[in-house]
């Protein structure tokens, strides 16, 4: 006949299936036992191989080239590790699996597989959307007609904006001197003395004063003043004011 071999692959996933999916040792051996009397009734061996952990790889290839080619090997059967089982073509027997049901506890050897072994939910690899890149003249055209569309404002009209001394466009929304006048030294200012200014000051209403005196004595008709005045008598006597001269007192002739 032919030759058959069952092969189990990825048998590294058993430790993911005990810490997600609380699998026991009596799980991995009813699983065991479905799979052994399979293959018992077809005559075919039974092989755990796991790429990830390299196990059991090497003894596929020489098995399968035994089994072709008719070359010698002598492996044994593995039944101790539940994760690396290797059972040749015509090695097993009922006996031989009747030793996995000396540990079933909660299940029995002629249970259906479906209603101990429940399918773990598969996750759905979730792919990233592609988005695929739109040429770029086809997207600046798009931009040109969005714009064209778009109503003239200010900021768009034809005229460029206003522009500073430094030839840099003025914010829009602030005003600003039309004209700036160009930057020139401050001539120093000479502060005036202030004994000079109160002296001047004094002097004015010293002549304030003496001129409101003689003011009254020549203005007023019938009075001592005018009457020795014509005499040539006694009084004060002041002369005619120049142009920027103080007015000064004479001597008084009794």
């Amino acid at each position: 006949g032919i030759p058959v071999v069952v092969v189990c692959t990825k048998c590294d996933a058993m430790s993911v299936l005990e810490k997600e999916h609380d699998y026991r040792e009596e799980h991995f051996d009813f699983i065991q036992s479905h799979i052994r009397r399979f293959c018992l009734q077809y005559g075919a061996a039974l092989i755990y191989t796991s790429v990830k952990e390299e196990k059991n790889l090497e003894l596929l290839y020489k098995y399968i080239v035994h089994k072709k080619y008719g070359f010698h090997f002598a492996n044994p059967a593995l039944v101790v590790e539940k994760d690396a089982v290797f059972i040749p073509a015509g090695w097993d027997n009922e006996k031989k699996i009747a030793i996995l049901h000396e540990n079933f506890t909660t299940v029995k050897p002629e249970d259906a597989y479906e209603d101990f072994i429940v399918k773990p939910p598969v996750r759905k690899l979730v792919h990233d959307k592609e988005f695929a890149a739109e040429d770029e003249q086809v997207f600046l055209m798009k931009q040109q007609s969005y714009l064209a569309k778009q109503p003239a404002t200010p900021t768009r009209a034809s005229e460029s904006p206003a522009r500073g001394p430094s030839g840099s466009p003025r914010p829009q929304g602030r005003t600003g001197p039309a004209t700036v006048p160009s930057a020139s030294p401050i001539a120093s200012v000479k502060k005036p003395d202030p004994a000079i200014k109160n002296n001047a000051a004094s002097e004015g209403v010293l002549a304030s004063f003496f001129n409101s005196l003689l003011s009254k004595k020549t203005g007023s008709p019938g009075s001592p003043g005018a009457a020795g005045g014509g005499g040539g008598g006694g009084g004060v006597q002041s002369t005619s004011k120049k142009s920027g001269q103080k007015p000064v007192l004479t001597n008084v002739q009794e």
